[in-house]
């Protein structure tokens, strides 16, 4: 009710269970979005207005939409100053948001923009955030709200089994987890790490709850919600992803961006995001080495900072330049000199 109430940032939403407001201004200042629900210098423009010829359209997550830093010293902005004047990059990217939620922000509000180029930029977590149907067991401090969840049927087809979404305010009335509607789909729900109603009289006695914690008792095995089925489910949505911009008649192009586990892994070792795509022989820009190849020691934002973990603004600006020749490449455009 309260956020209701509130004229917060992020919305919830019955399609991709929650998107950047429109016309909105974030508490501290830093984020502001246009009418149509984009990221934008200034709060309420338009940015439908004056669009060229030349347009590139951004779907992703907190890194796309770029968290923590000011809209100057995103990359998504840097990348549109080492383009020729008069080409516009569109940030359509969302916090949380998993590889599916990606592709249902490009189908649903992308085509009618026109965008000759669509980039899908993403992170190895959002692998496993498109196996969630609610965002507060993967996030932990994070939405409460439903989201969407895709599993593959036995021909391999794409299907949502939680349409329409749960409302939050009805999840909020259920007694207890486990009365979650979907919630058996959730690859981090585990019933055995919860309380279970029916036990209650158990909880009175410190020995018996240190005994079912240190013997857990096992969980029944559930479908869609292995690794085989994370891989199976993502490069499905890639592949998904790539077909429709391709139909819309646009230019698809994955990004994949490192975060810090990238950084701590030793070689030799490929991230889940780089195995999906060369398993389903999806055309990719892996920018891994090119941000390992900047001096800077530290390309995320450090420990104390509202949301650490996120790219600083050197990083930022690395991915933008790397990117700049790729995207002019994509878009039959000159070198920059």
């Amino acid at each position: 009710a309260r956020a209701s109430q509130l004229k917060t940032f992020g919305v919830s939403d019955d399609t991709l269970g929650w998107t950047v407001g429109p016309t909105r201004k974030s508490e501290d200042g830093l984020y502001e979005s246009s009418a149509e629900g984009l990221r934008s210098a200034t709060q309420g423009e338009v940015l439908r207005n004056g669009l060229g010829d030349c347009r590139i359209a951004l779907v992703g997550d907190s890194f796309t939409f770029g968290d923590d830093v000011r809209l100057e010293d995103s990359w998504a902005y840097r990348l549109e100053q080492l383009l020729p004047k008069g080409c516009r990059v569109l940030n359509f990217g969302v916090g949380g948001y998993g590889i599916d939620q990606m592709y249902l922000r490009y189908k649903r509000d992308v085509p009618s923009w026109k965008p000759n180029l669509v980039i899908l930029s993403f992170i190895d977590p959002d692998l496993e955030r498109a196996m969630s149907s609610y965002g507060f067991l993967f996030f932990e401090q994070g939405s409460s709200l439903p989201k969407p969840r895709f599993v593959l049927d036995q021909g391999g087809a794409l299907n949502i089994v939680n349409q329409p979404l749960p409302k939050a305010e009805d999840i909020f009335m259920l007694p207890s987890i486990h009365d979650v509607p979907f919630i058996e789909y959730d690859q981090k729900y585990n019933r055995t790490d919860w309380d279970r109603p029916q036990w209650s009289y158990v909880h009175r006695s410190y020995f018996l709850r240190l005994l079912i914690s240190l013997y857990r008792f096992s969980d029944k095995d559930r479908p869609f919600v292995s690794e085989a089925d994370m891989y199976a489910l993502n490069s499905s949505l890639l592949k998904a992803f790539v077909d429709a911009v391709h139909k819309d008649g646009a230019t698809p192009l994955i990004v994949y961006r490192p975060n810090k586990r990238d950084f701590k892994k030793q070689s030799p070792w490929t991230a889940d995001g780089l195995q999906i795509r060369q398993h389903a022989h999806l055309e990719h820009v892996d920018l891994t080495s090119c941000l390992k190849r900047d001096p800077e020691p530290n390309h995320f934002i450090p420990k104390g900072k509202p949301h650490l973990g996120h790219y600083t603004l050197q990083a930022n600006a690395t991915v933008a330049a790397c990117l700049g020749p790729i995207v002019r490449d994509r878009l039959g455009l000159a070198t920059a000199e």
